[in-house]
């Protein structure tokens, strides 16, 4: 989910770029959304900003391409990515100042609307006030350049994606590192809550539950969706795209509950050897429908382009 201070709804979806790319950006509907993310530029232990090599031209080039569909629709480049350590740079000035000065030059060179920093995630408590001194810094670089030339496409966006409780818990389960949740809310235009891996094989192992959770409230627990393991779970948790959900349920070797308190789906095998948990085209409907009506800022789809051949997910919203 989005959360914002924005009357506009935000309709957002991050696209990768890696090796397993096998969506084009000129197929994505951009004309569903009004903004989008291409992930991920790399921070090297200096603060200095790289595009992946392989990439740099679908970076490029992402702005004018998904523009063409929908010339209103905003894009941002985000920074970091599943597995980027960002603690060094953000814990020092100068490599704050170095990251912020090539986010901007870069977020120019390649027509983006905005930026967004995806540290994924935080894990020390003496990271919350580097985190603050960055973001209030960015803000203010921001501002400055947008005052120097009053141009509107310099007046540059900035959002972060953050974990779905504002202190993170350790592999013992105590709280780590707590968001500094006053300079996120006044420096950011919204965050990307990641409202994603409530139950794993780490923190659940014996019970299952919906991945992309929306009741998890301590009282809501008595009645969660999922069922009991009849052994512990393996640690392991495999990403998958829709459209290879939709091939493995053909199959014919699961069955598959929808819970209408918790607007989830899941599929388990027959022969109890496997789970997976998803959101189907009437699942993403009902959470989007929820988040309107509770006035959230808005919602993001984490991978555009693991969605199936017809967009069906993203044609949920």
């Amino acid at each position: 989910m989005a959360s914002s201070a924005s009357p506009v709804v935000v309709k957002a979806g991050y696209s990768f770029f890696g090796p397993d790319l096998n969506r084009q950006e000129a197929e994505i509907p951009s004309e569903l959304f009004t903004h989008l993310y291409a992930g991920f530029a790399v921070v090297d232990k200096d603060g200095q900003l790289n595009i992946p090599e392989p990439y740099s031209e679908l970076f490029g080039g992402f702005s004018k391409t998904v523009q063409v569909r929908n010339p209103r629709v905003k894009t941002l480049l985000s920074i970091g990515g599943e597995g980027a350590d960002l603690s060094a740079v953000v814990a020092n000035r100068d490599s704050r100042a170095h990251l912020i000065t090539d986010s901007i030059d870069l977020a120019k060179k390649f027509g983006f609307d905005g930026l967004d920093l995806c540290w994924l995630y935080p894990s020390k408590a003496n990271q919350k006030e580097p985190l603050a001194s960055l973001l209030i810094e960015w803000r203010s670089a921001l501002d400055l350049d947008f005052k120097k030339t009053k141009k509107p496409a310099n007046n540059l966006l900035l959002t972060a994606a953050v974990f779905h409780h504002p202190g993170i818990p350790g592999t013992d389960g105590k709280i780590t590192f707590d968001y500094p949740t006053q300079a996120l809310s006044d420096n950011l235009d919204w965050i990307n809550v990641q409202a994603i891996d409530f139950y794993t094989p780490s923190n659940s192992s014996e019970r299952t539950g919906p991945v992309h959770a929306w009741k998890t409230r301590p009282m809501d627990m008595q009645n969660r969706c999922g069922i009991k393991s009849a052994r512990p779970a393996t640690n392991k948790l495999t990403p998958m795209a829709y459209r290879d959900i939709q091939e493995e349920l053909r199959r014919g070797t699961y069955e598959t509950v929808y819970d209408k308190e918790y607007y989830a789906v899941y599929s388990h095998k027959i022969n109890g050897e496997g789970w997976i948990c998803y959101d189907d085209g009437l699942c993403i409907f009902e959470k989007v429908s929820k988040a309107i009506d509770d006035k959230l800022g808005g919602y993001f789809a984490w991978r555009v382009g693991a969605d199936d051949v017809n967009w069906t997910l993203s044609r949920s919203n």
